[in-house]
This record gives structure tokens, sequence and C-alpha cells, in this order.
């Protein structure tokens, strides 16, 4: 359960940072809707006055190495600074992929990175329609019988997304700078996996280079759509393993240990 204490100054980083937009500043002190929470501890670990409470025990913040402490302290990001990624980046990912073991050594993943805002800004825009659309038909009175019943506690969870896609824009990719797409030929043994474990990878790297990253689930079964696949510039040979953003954070604090801090090797 999240508590938010007294130590709160209002500074409403928390309400930024919270993707289920259950975070809200009144009067000068943040509060929490449960009914909405998701329990992702975006809003602990952007907290610089340390006023959020998450019941978690308190990690002991000694790491081994300066990999260890990136591993236990990443947390997604979706508040990101206008600045563009350096263009270093293509040649520095594309490598790491390339360098990923696969299975049977196929050597068929690869990652795409999206650099255009135009491109970026209307594959979300599709995206989130689609969505929509889907937690329309999911709110009409007799079909939502059956996805409760499927759903359960999730339902509620599951109709305010789409309240909150259809109210803002761009709560798909979150203004990103830019969009990676890691994809693999279809037919490939462990395909799939590869992609995950390549995808995972360049996290990391982007991490130690001083870029956060927030993974995109909900559009990744979308891309498999012709149009989609067309705007983003993936073939119709290739599925998508993996989707995110990254970017510079726009809050410092973004990478504070949610349940600790984050002291230094």
């Amino acid at each position: 359960m999240i508590k938010i204490t007294s130590a709160c100054n209002g500074c409403g980083i928390c309400e930024a940072l919270c993707p289920a937009k259950a975070v809200a500043v009144r009067e000068g002190k943040a509060f929490v809707d449960e009914t909405v929470c998701i329990g992702c501890l975006q809003c602990a670990c952007g907290c610089g006055a340390g006023a959020v409470e998450t019941g978690l025990p308190i990690a002991g913040g000694v790491y081994s190495s300066p990999l260890d402490k990136i591993v236990k302290t990443r947390r997604s990001c979706r508040c990101f600074a206008k600045e563009a990624p350096s263009s270093s980046l293509d040649g520095i990912l594309a490598e790491a992929v390339a360098a990923c073991p696969s299975a049977l050594n196929g050597k068929t993943v690869r990652i795409r990175l999206i650099r255009d805002k135009k491109t970026i800004s209307a594959v979300s825009k599709k995206v989130a329609g689609l969505v929509c659309f889907l937690v329309f038909l999911a709110s009409l009175p007799i079909v939502s019988f059956f996805v409760k019943a499927v759903f359960k506690k999730n339902y509620p969870l599951m109709i305010n997304y789409g309240r909150i896609l259809s109210a803002e824009e761009d709560r798909v990719f979150f203004n990103a700078p830019c969009l990676a797409l890691v994809t693999y030929k279809k037919g490939a043994v462990m395909g799939e996996w590869d992609g995950h474990i390549a995808a995972h990878t360049c996290v990391l790297l982007l991490e130690e280079m001083g870029y956060s990253s927030c993974y995109i689930g909900v559009a990744k079964p979308f891309l498999a759509l012709p149009s989609l696949k067309k705007m983003t510039g993936i073939g119709l040979d290739e599925s998508v393993a993996a989707c995110f953003v990254f970017g510079k954070p726009l809050y410092k604090y973004h990478r504070q240990f949610a349940w600790g801090k984050n002291d230094e090797i």
C-alpha cells in the first residue's frame, strides 16, 4: 500500500510520473487513489523528499559493481527531457544486438530506432485509438460481464487506462524522443526470446550512458498490423519482440532506489 507522509512538499513530481493518474496534489500535498493505483512505485522512486512509503523492506544500498547497481536501481521512466539522444547510439545498440546470444546462432534480431516525432506521434495515436476502442467494447454491459469474469480486480484498471488514453495526448509513448523496436524474422527458432534478451541488453547499456527507458507493452501486439508495420518501417516478414522508448530523464530523482537510498558503491 502506498502512503504519502507529512514529508511531502507538494512538488507534483509524483503526479507527473504516475502512469495510472492515481496521484494528485491537492492543497500542497499528494494523495493516492488506491482504486486505480497499479503499485508501480514510480511515485516512490521519483520523490526527492522521500515522502512515499511503500511498505517494502529497505534495501542495503551496497552494490558489488556498477552493473549490479544499475540492475537494482533501474526504474521505468515516463517523463523525458526534450534532448535528442546521440546519433552514435544507432551503431552502439546495433552492435550490442548483433553480439547477443541467439538460438542456433540465428542472428535474426535487429533494432530499429525511430526519432522522427511525427512518426512516433502517428503510431501513438493509432495505438491509443485501437486500445480505446477495445476498452469501449469491454465496458458495454453484455461484454463487460465476461471481461470482468476474466480480468476480475484488474477490470477497473483497464477502464481507467482507456480513460487516460482518450483524454491525454501521447500516453502511449510519453512524448519520448526515441522509440526502439526490436524485431526478429518470422519463423526464427526462439526469435522472440532472442529479441527480449537483446532489448534488455540495450536498456542496460542505455542506463549506463545516462538514458532512461520504458517498455511499452501495450503497443507490441498492434505493431503486428500491416498498417503500423508500414508506418514504422518494419518488414512484413518481421515480428516485434519488444518495444521501448528512451531519452534523458526529466527529473533527477527517477533513479532513486524505490525502497531505499541509492548509495554510491
